[in-house]
């Protein structure tokens, strides 16, 4: 009996945790090259140079491999995308440039160039080119609003430029039947804001420490082996409670770290109940837990599975749920696989995430043999 009232707690305490763990609102990606990652929402739907032929964006009838792959190249584009409605297209442009960079120009230079910017879109044939000066969280930028007439009638485009390390870098939206929105243009302001400079480091736990094989989380002891070629990523919003989360190389696949404290909050409700069983931290086990206690915290269907697997010495709940969604007018399914443990009244949760996670799986048992428990 007392064992169940824990299960059922310890569902009542991660059922908000699992929720938040298997949403997806966007990807953060790495221009390999140019020292660069942005953070883009599912709103627009991106490839890189580096996406292969495989990819779901490539199943539809308008998008050609060689074609887009071409397009990129030809036009110095590193990142592009779609919007989900086609409403709308999204890019980051990168090229050489001697200028100084905007963080280090002075107020007077930078409304130079904002005036000088202005003029190269318009002589490139924009019309009613604005610009403002915009102070980002990390960089400077000169924010222009444009209107552009083609064949097949007005498009309104809005892009952010900014200079860093002798690279000139565009980040532009184009709405290509209706003038740009408040949300396009927060959208497109939200991955310019995004902007992380450098190559990825792996980080520990602890602030200021970093190691570049090894993960630490200092709460509970745990470490884990990071492999090479992923690549930490930034945290999406509902994502607060995670510990860690990496991208594997340039794929849209990535992992998520997390553990919780379960004991002190079963201490303070039901403190009495423990001590008539004579219950301890030490026995909050997997025993507290049971396959279906599991499905029902992840919110599982029929055609997802729960199932009880060792690695590395370590017994785990495994889940293998598919979740349904609509991208880019194509209906997908994002792929979970998350195995669960619980010791010592810490739950650990490790997740393998993204549309095709099946070529990655043996990468990431790998991955968990080296998970050590304290």
């Amino acid at each position: 009996m007392a064992k169940k009232l824990i299960a059922f707690l310890v569902i009542l305490l991660m059922v908000s945790l699992c929720c938040v763990a298997l949403a997806a609102d966007g990807l953060t990606y790495y221009i390999p090259g140019k020292d660069i990652s942005v953070f883009v929402p599912f709103d627009i739907v991106c490839i890189t140079r580096e996406t292969d032929e495989t990819n779901t964006f490539f199943q539809n009838e308008f998008f050609d491999y060689k074609t887009v792959h071409d397009y990129l190249i030809n036009n110095n584009m590193y990142l592009y995308g779609m919007t989900q409605d086609y409403q709308g297209e999204f890019a980051l442009l990168i090229s050489d440039c001697d200028d100084q960079d905007f963080n280090t120009m002075s107020e007077l230079s930078l409304a130079m160039y904002k005036t000088d910017v202005e003029k190269a879109f318009s002589l490139q044939g924009a019309k009613n080119a604005k610009g403002e000066i915009y102070r980002g969280p990390n960089d400077k930028a000169i924010k222009v609003l444009y209107t552009l007439t083609t064949a097949e009638g007005n498009q309104y485009v809005a892009v952010y430029v900014t200079i860093r390390a002798s690279k000139l870098y565009i980040f532009r939206f184009i709405s290509f039947f209706t003038p740009i929105s408040t949300k396009q243009e927060n959208l497109v302001q939200s991955i310019f804001d995004s902007i992380e400079w450098g190559e990825k480091k792996y980080t520990t736990g602890a602030k200021g420490e970093t190691d570049i094989n090894i993960y630490t989380d200092y709460e509970t002891g745990l470490t884990f082996m990071v492999p090479s070629g992923w690549s930490e990523v930034k945290f999406i919003a509902g994502e607060e409670s995670k510990k860690v989360k990496y991208r594997i190389g340039t794929n849209n696949v990535w992992v998520l770290y997390e553990s919780g404290d379960m004991w002190p909050v079963y201490e303070q409700s039901y403190g009495s109940l423990l001590k008539t069983y004579g219950i301890t931290r030490a026995d909050c086990d997997n025993s507290f837990l049971s396959e279906e206690d599991v499905s029902e915290m992840l919110g599982c269907t029929a055609k997802d599975s729960v199932t009880m697997k060792t690695v590395g010495g370590q017994e785990y709940y495994c889940v293998d749920k598919t979740t349904p969604y609509t991208a880019g007018g194509l209906s997908m399914e994002n792929h979970d696989l998350v195995y669960i443990c619980m010791r010592k009244g810490f739950i650990y949760w490790f997740q393998l995430s993204g549309v095709d996670t099946s070529r990655f799986e043996d990468q990431f048992i790998r991955f968990l043999k080296t998970v050590e428990y304290k």
